[in-house]
C-alpha cells in the first residue's frame, strides 16, 4: 500500500497528471508520475523524485530528464527485470524512456522518442454546438419564386 506521507509528489495537478507503474518482476519497485517522476524500492514507503521538468526537452543547452506531467507508464514487452529493464513514459513533452528503469536519474539515462513524432492531445470530442442559423437574403424565396406545389398537393 502506498504510504500517504504528506508530500505533494504530484504537486497541483494530480487532477491532470497521474500515473503509477509497478514493477512485474518486484511489486516493491514502484512509480508514481505526477509533474515529475518518483521512484520506491520499498513498495511506497519512500520516494526517490527520478526525473526534473526543469531539465527535460525544451530545456537548455539540451534535455537530461524527462518532460514534465505524466500521464502513462509502460514496461516494454518482454520487461524481465534484469535483461530487459526498458520502460516508457508518456508526457505532455512526447515519449521518454529510460532503457533502465532502476539506474535513470533527473539528469541521466534518458532518451527521447519523439523525434519525428508529431502528437496532440484533445481537450473535447464533442463536436461545437452551431450557432443558430437564420438564411440569408440570398437564400429566401418567396412562395411565388417557389413554383407551383407539387400535383400531389393541389386541392
Amino acid at each position: 500500500m502506498l504510504k500517504n506521507t504528506g508530500q505533494t509528489n504530484l504537486e497541483a495537478q494530480g487532477w491532470y497528471d497521474n500515473s503509477i507503474w509497478v514493477d512485474p518482476t518486484n511489486p516493491n519497485n514502484l512509480i508514481i508520475g505526477g509533474v515529475d517522476l518518483y521512484r520506491s524500492t520499498n513498495g511506497g514507503m519512500t520516494l526517490t523524485q527520478m526525473s526534473d521538468w526543469n531539465m527535460g526537452p525544451g530545456s537548455e543547452p539540451a534535455p537530461s530528464s524527462a518532460h514534465a506531467d505524466h500521464h502513462a507508464i509502460v514496461s516494454a514487452p518482454d520487461f524481465n527485470g534484469v535483461n530487459n529493464t526498458t520502460v516508457y513514459f508518456g508526457n505532455d513533452g512526447g515519449l521518454a524512456c529510460a532503457t533502465n528503469v532502476y539506474t535513470v536519474t533527473t539528469n541521466s539515462g534518458w532518451s527521447f522518442l519523439n523525434k519525428t513524432t508529431l502528437a496532440s492531445r484533445n481537450f473535447s470530442a464533442a463536436p461545437p454546438i452551431p450557432p443558430p442559423s437564420r438564411p440569408s437574403a440570398a437564400t429566401r424565396t418567396t412562395a411565388a419564386q417557389a413554383g407551383p406545389p407539387p400535383a400531389a398537393q393541389r386541392g
